[in-house]
């Protein structure tokens, strides 16, 4: 794992230099202002469970009060214990769904319920977030068998889990009943693109590109910020489908994308990726019975014999030195890059959280020129 862990950061490193200048279609690298995805959810029952559910008294008073709206008049002792559960259930609206689609719904559970393997929703309502639309607006119906990835064996004294049976998925079990309003314009008629990694870069290139695709049509694009362009229509009050015609039109332009110097580090997971540019300032640490050396030195750069020009010049030269205990120290080719220093440490065995700790103390010291980010 850790052989692999190595290898992939590598890899990211060595490969991101021909990213850098990739070109890419405008489409892939942004997404349409006011044409977002909306969450609703709510709070159901779930039935049928083998023991699996909530214990609270409180669960079974709930199904109680669902009962008794249904004509049936029970108490919460004829309620078996375990056979239900009270769950939050939430469900995905793409942009432009229209009523009677079907969409998939998750569903887990809120209480001490251990599984929800073999259980149905019952019916439950589902509403939009307040702000996004009309509150407390109905949108979607909910219910359905339940699907569950994980699974949960054992006795009250032991018990195996794998995956997350407290979490499943009934697939196709909402409808739709109202669609959130959805339109490729805002308010003043003009079309935002907003970009999935803002760059001055790659916002320069994707209006100037997009610009040259629209020549002689008198519609233009122009920079908002470096997350954001926008693209204003010739015709004063433009419509859906003139939205929709445009973009087919420049959805392939290629744009050529920018990314900062940065780091990103999961620390739960143990994984570093660098992107290209990431530079080390000379430097020296230890890691345990480790010590690196990052070491900047000016050499003499000759020309080549024969009829050669060129003149004698002094050019700066970094290099990595590693050394362990009772070991002489080892120079090892390069310059001075996160892809160096990585492929230097692999051969050391460091463990991942090592690894983190090198690359949060050159941060905090100011020896790694990039952002460090933590997932």
């Amino acid at each position: 794992m850790r052989r692999y862990l190595l290898f992939s950061i590598a890899w990211t490193a060595a490969t991101a230099a021909a990213q850098a200048s990739l070109h890419v279609k405008l489409i892939d690298i942004v997404k349409i202002q006011g044409a977002d995805a909306h969450t609703i959810f709510g709070m159901g029952l779930v039935t049928g469970l083998k023991g699996t559910g909530d214990s609270s008294k409180a669960v079974r008073e709930q199904v109680v009060n669902f009962m008794r709206r249904m004509g049936y008049n029970r108490t919460a002792s004829d309620i078996a214990t375990g056979s239900v559960a009270m769950v939050m259930v939430k469900a995905t609206v793409p942009p432009f769904a229209k009523p009677g689609n079907k969409l998939d719904v998750t569903v887990s559970t809120i209480n001490d319920a251990s599984s929800l393997h073999g259980g149905i929703l019952e019916l439950t309502l589902l509403r939009a977030a307040s702000g996004l639309h009309a509150a407390g607006e109905v949108h979607g119906m909910a219910s359905g068998r339940i699907f569950v990835g994980g699974a949960s064996y054992g006795t009250a004294k032991a018990s195996v889990t794998r995956n997350h049976p407290t979490v499943g998925t009934v697939i196709g079990g909402c409808r739709l009943t109202t669609a959130p309003k959805t339109s490729y314009l805002n308010d003043a008629g003009h079309l935002e693109l907003r970009l999935l990694n803002p760059s001055t870069m790659t916002v320069t290139s994707a209006v100037d590109s997009v610009n040259q695709r629209l020549a002689g049509s008198g519609a233009r694009a122009e920079i908002v910020d470096e997350s954001m362009l926008r693209i204003r229509f010739a015709k004063k009050d433009p419509t859906h489908d003139d939205a929709v015609r445009l973009l087919s039109h420049i959805h392939d332009v290629p744009v050529a994308t920018g990314q900062r110097a940065k780091v990103l580090i999961d620390e739960s997971t143990g994984i570093i990726l660098a992107g290209q540019g990431v530079q080390i300032s000379p430097c020296a640490f230890a890691v345990g019975d480790v010590h690196i050396s990052i070491i900047s030195q000016q050499e003499v750069s000759q020309p080549g014999p024969g009829f050669s020009r060129g003149t004698t010049e002094k050019v700066n030269r970094t290099r990595v030195e590693v050394t362990a205990q009772n070991s002489a120290p080892q120079a090892i080719k390069g310059g001075a890059t996160v892809e160096e220093l990585v492929r230097n440490l692999a051969a050391l065995n460091l463990t991942p959280l090592q690894l983190i700790a090198v690359f949060q103390k050159l941060r905090s010291g100011g020896y790694l020129h990039a952002e460090l980010e933590y997932k």
